[in-house]
């Protein structure tokens, strides 16, 4: 126990000094004293995070993080009792031999229901825990440090792709990317959320400088990598990018004039493809595979009695699914309520959710059009964020859920917010006047 101890704090020093020291998080308008700072307080949260796993939840059977952290050690020690089994597992080649049987029916984690012709992301993410297994010496600690590490590089690709855009309040941009308390917490765990922010922090950054016509080559690398990342990581993410992607190359072909009427009709047109998606999609359509997602959800919900759970209208057609967004996109972003507080938990929550909702409040009434060079990519960011609403709020019933699913969303919400938020207008008002 001990020497798990020493090894995690001296990782924990590693990745600081690489954090302190590497020219990539050296960001501008920022002094690298705050940049370390808010990694070190990222890894606080990686321990109150374990804390929560190792003790609230009590165990292995229960928490997601344990499950992909004990699979990966099965699977490790395949490494020197049966390599033929350790590669098996690691490439996904089905293996009849009983070797390999007794270790697959030793894993907890590793399947993960119905797909609906999508990747079973559980496995990637154990086996990426796999690799980190030789270099952790066993500790557990320098798993979720990894993921932490991996999530403070996305979050920090993230800040560069916008940082154009928030030249003159460039302290706000970083408050949207580090200091979301959702934000930090939960993607300091041993957990998707690590990987996922890696690959769509590096992909914004690719689109961002591909845009901008900056070293086009390596955004492509860039673009095509990430989409690579998310494709095995957390497919939905990499979905409801999909029609921000598409609205930007359309301008990038057509130029930006008549943008808005161009953002509209990409995410339309997207809509139209996504809902015949079953002509060419095994898993069927949007909304198919959203109500699936969705009964699979409250089944889960009631095996496990989720103590958190609400209830979610059925968007069977196109019409339900129009009317019931709204209400998605509160469930997504600005749950719990006041009102449904049961715990301190809940009572985090709950104080962060009004702070997003009262930005949310100001922007609509103090709004104002960024320049035209900000404004195409941050109607990429709005599209992703309303888009991952959509999802989230149409399939996930339990809001112990939802406060991780929303993890990649948050920050683009915020600085979506505060990039389009009329600071100066809103300085001028005196509401006691």
């Amino acid at each position: 126990m001990l020497a798990q101890f020493v090894i995690a704090v001296l990782y924990a020093i590693v990745f600081t000094a690489i954090i302190y020291r590497w020219r990539f998080f050296n960001l501008e308008g920022i002094k690298r004293e705050w940049v370390v700072g808010v990694f070190v307080l990222k890894l606080i949260a990686g321990v109150a995070l374990w804390w929560v796993y190792s003790y609230h939840y009590k165990g292995a059977e229960e928490s997601d993080a344990l499950r992909y952290y004990n699979d990966a050690i099965i699977i490790k020690q395949q490494w020197t009792e049966n390599r033929e089994v350790f590669w098996s597992l690691m490439f996904g080649e089905e293996n009849e031999s009983q070797q390999y049987q007794a270790v697959y029916d030793k894993l907890v984690g590793w399947y993960s229901g119905y797909r609906y012709g999508l990747t079973n992301d559980c496995r990637t993410i154990i086996r990426l825990n796999v690799i980190i297994s030789f270099v952790s010496f066993g500790s557990q600690h320098v798993h979720w440090m990894f993921m932490a590490f991996m999530a403070f590089m996305g979050l920090t690709a993230l800040f560069k792709a916008f940082q154009f855009v928030f030249l003159s309040k460039i302290k706000l941009l970083f408050f949207a990317c580090f200091l979301l308390p959702t934000v930090v917490f939960w993607s300091a765990g041993l957990l998707k959320e690590g990987p996922t922010l890696l690959g769509l922090g590096f992909l914004f950054l690719g689109i961002s400088r591909w845009m901008q016509d900056h070293k086009k080559w390596m955004s492509c690398v860039m673009i095509l990598c990430s989409v690579a990342l998310l494709v095995i990581v957390k497919e939905y993410v990499l979905f409801a990018m999909l029609p921000g992607i598409f609205f930007l190359i359309v301008l990038k072909i057509s130029g930006k004039k008549w943008i808005l009427i161009k953002f509209v009709a990409t995410q339309l047109v997207c809509f139209i493809v996504a809902q015949n998606a079953h002509h060419f999609f095994i898993g069927g359509d949007f909304l198919y595979v959203l109500n699936k997602k969705r009964v699979d959800f409250e089944n889960t919900s009631l095996i496990h009695n989720a103590k958190s759970t609400v209830l979610i209208s059925e968007s069977g057609s196109i019409s339900e699914f129009v009317i019931h967004y709204p209400e998605a996109f509160a469930l997504s972003y600005l749950r719990p309520f006041p009102w449904e507080v049961k715990s301190w938990m809940y009572a985090l929550f709950a104080a962060e959710n009004l702070i997003y909702a009262l930005l949310i409040s100001i922007t609509i009434f103090f709004f104002k059009k960024p320049d035209p060079e900000s404004w195409p990519l941050l109607l990429a960011a709005l599209s992703f964020v309303l888009i991952l609403a959509a999802i989230i709020g149409n399939c996930v019933p339990v809001l112990g859920s939802i406060v991780r699913y929303r993890v990649p969303g948050l920050p683009l919400l915020v600085l979506f917010c505060l990039a389009c938020m009329n600071i100066e207008k809103l300085k001028r008002t005196n509401p006691f006047s």
